[in-house]
């Protein structure tokens, strides 16, 4: 899944067109995005299943395994932000010296 997510975003198109061949195909062509308000009442929508979630673990070992997975995921993520933002500004600073 991360493969496909990750070549959804390098080609620019949506997930459901290059998993369906429907919908917007560039993501610049889909809905706008939503406010802010909304995005924090998802997110916290989210963490409160993840903690369900990693509290409904009973096996210690597979809680901590969880948890682990967890942070993992959100370090890969923030590099990835990181990594966008650097190419951002590399490529502006490119355009500004053309």
């Amino acid at each position: 899944m991360e493969r496909i997510v990750r070549i959804a975003e390098v080609a620019g198109v949506t997930l459901d067109w290059l998993a369906t061949g429907l919908g917007p195909r560039r993501r610049a062509d889909a809905q706008p995005r939503a406010s802010i308000e909304d995005l924090a009442g998802q997110h916290a929508r989210r963490w409160e299943k993840i903690i369900t979630l990693i509290e409904g673990i009973e096996d210690e070992s597979a809680h901590v395994a969880a948890i682990e997975e967890l942070f993992t995921r959100a370090q890969s993520s923030a590099e990835i932000a990181d990594l966008r933002q650097a190419v951002k500004a590399l490529t502006e600073a490119q355009k500004k010296r053309a």
